[in-house]
């Protein structure tokens, strides 16, 4: 099952779908000779250019409203910002190849018209698109030169508009979705919604004992579930930081009993993935229904969750072998998934994996 997930993981990766997305068309292309093959190559770079214009739409006018930026994901390239550093990583997330940008108010409860600051972010990408498509559809009128450079213009001027439209529209989740909720919220709504995503984008350290204060208040009250989540995740992080095991269990255990609708199965089952492996930190066995839980870990949560799951799972399946080898098994299993942790775009779930597999590896029976 592990190596099924490796493979699958790997096909599905945005690199090699792009890969073998145009040595594909190419392929055919000088086989064929067929000039279908080079329109579908030159619409997929359209396509891509199309997606990167959305995504600098928001986060230009993130910046200019005063956002601090997170990360910006199309096709097989992060940026992120982090620790006061950009790094532009590979995406191992098909989903997050069609383009996703993330910002953050530095304090959202003293930001000055959020609302409307929000809607200019939210409407950044479409009109985006649409500036380049009228200045794309102004070429057209105007430029009688090279045919290939006209067609692509076309294409840029037919994709944009399209992508203008689309996410205007307000479908679930898209830009035009996330303008209209807003509208029909409060200011002080949205202002608390946006101190919460303000939080989770901060380090452990940069969090004060007043924004705990503050996040527990919101914690018990909530009944939203990303909200919900998010608040659990920043307390765990928190409070393994400081040493307390007992109150990150009691957070897990109210996050959990929070989260009891299934649609919101992720949620439940990163934070059971965090709840194991703290019992295997302290104990270093688990149950035949926190193993079960850790098979839910699968390709889909990503290389790092899957291989740490995998990894423990066949240790305690191996428990009989050679301590000395188990010992290096171990290490080498978790230290190889915790590398990978930064494709989580989330610095509370990178510092959680790293402290309790630090704990479990100083811990470990056969240290």
């Amino acid at each position: 099952m592990k190596n099924m997930h490796r493979i699958m993981y790997f096909f599905l990766n945005p690199l090699f779908c792009t890969f073998v997305l145009f040595s594909l068309l190419s392929t055919l292309y000088f086989l064929t000779g067929n000039e279908l093959f080079t329109l579908l190559i030159q619409l997929s770079l359209v396509f891509a250019f199309t997606i990167v214009i959305h995504e600098l739409g928001h986060f230009i006018m993130g910046k200019l409203v005063g956002m601090n930026f997170d990360f910006l994901a199309f096709s097989f390239i992060i940026v992120q910002f982090r620790y006061d550093k950009f790094r532009v990583t590979t995406n191992n997330n098909l989903f997050l190849s069609f383009g996703v940008t993330k910002m953050h108010f530095k304090n959202a409860l003293t930001e000055n018209k959020i609302k409307t600051k929000l809607f200019w972010y939210y409407a950044g990408g479409p009109v985006m698109n649409l500036f380049c498509s009228i200045i794309a559809g102004l070429i057209l009128i105007t430029y009688k030169g090279n045919l290939l450079l006209i067609d692509i213009t076309v294409y840029i001027f037919i994709f944009n508009l399209l992508i203008f439209v689309i996410t205007s529209i307000p479908f679930e989740e898209t830009d035009g979705f996330n303008i209209v909720k807003n509208i029909n919220k409060q200011e002080k709504e949205i202002a608390i919604e946006n101190q919460i995503y303000s939080l989770h984008s901060k380090s452990v350290d940069q969090i004060t004992l007043e924004d705990i204060h503050w996040l527990k208040i919101k914690f018990h009250n909530s009944n939203i579930s990303t909200q919900i989540f998010l608040i659990t995740l920043i307390l765990v992080n928190y409070y393994l930081n400081n040493g307390d095991r007992h109150q990150v269990k009691n957070i897990i255990d109210e996050g959990l009993s929070k989260l009891s609708m299934k649609d919101y199965m992720v949620f439940k089952v990163i934070l059971l993935l965090y709840t194991t492996l703290l019992k295997f930190s302290n104990e270093h066995s688990l149950d035949n229904k926190d193993i079960n839980r850790l098979r839910y870990i699968n390709f889909w949560y990503g290389i790092t969750m899957s291989t740490i799951a995998g990894v423990v799972i066949e240790y305690l399946d191996n428990k009989e072998k050679d301590p000395v080898y188990l010992k290096k098994f171990l290490f080498d299993g978790l230290t190889n998934g915790l590398s990978k942790s930064f494709e989580l775009l989330d610095i509370h779930q990178e510092e959680i994996l790293k402290s309790l597999i630090t704990s479990i590896l100083k811990e470990s029976p056969n240290s």
